[in-house]
């Protein structure tokens, strides 16, 4: 969502990365020195407890930041991003987006909309993890997926455990 010249400057500083499925984008625990905008694919942020626990954080679809923390060097990952299905990015260094950013206005408004939206969708599961029910967020989530789509369906047809990793506290 950002003017042509600073898309082109995108273009020009990225370059082309390519995740199979179950491919890991940010390890847990890592530097993370690039920002990926995804092109094409899913992929989903993992937490991990020690006891073996997870939970799904964040999905990210085309259009979706992976790895943002690394524009105000936020130290090592907390999360782990996994392909969950081919993943067709543009990674760029940190500081050539940060530099984008300064440069080029609508590329830091697309930026901050992009970051805003997921803070959103964050605060939206935290909310509905402590006021639902695991039906009632089990619920929320079929329709929140159903309403990604214009006909109301859900396709491909969601994977129960993976439904439930996504609802979870």
């Amino acid at each position: 969502s950002c003017e042509a010249d600073g898309a082109a400057a995108i273009a020009g500083l990225a370059r082309h990365a390519s995740y199979p499925p179950r491919a890991i984008i940010i390890g847990l625990g890592s530097r993370c020195e690039h920002v990926h905008i995804v092109l094409a694919g899913r992929a989903r942020a993992l937490a991990k407890s020690a006891a073996g626990r997870q939970a799904v954080l964040a999905v990210y679809l085309a259009g979706d930041l992976i790895g943002e923390m690394a524009l105000v060097d936020a130290g090592d990952s907390a999360l782990e991003v996994i392909a969950v299905e081919l993943v067709e990015a543009a990674a760029l260094l940190a500081h050539a987006m940060v530099a984008l950013m300064t440069s080029h206005a609508s590329v830091a408004l697309a930026i901050s909309r992009r970051v805003i939206v997921r803070l959103a969708e964050q605060n939206r599961r935290l909310a509905e993890s402590s006021t639902l029910s695991a039906t009632g967020r089990v619920h929320a989530e079929i329709l929140r997926l159903a309403r990604q789509r214009a006909d109301l369906t859900i396709r491909p047809a969601p994977v129960l455990s993976q439904l439930a990793m996504q609802v979870q506290p």
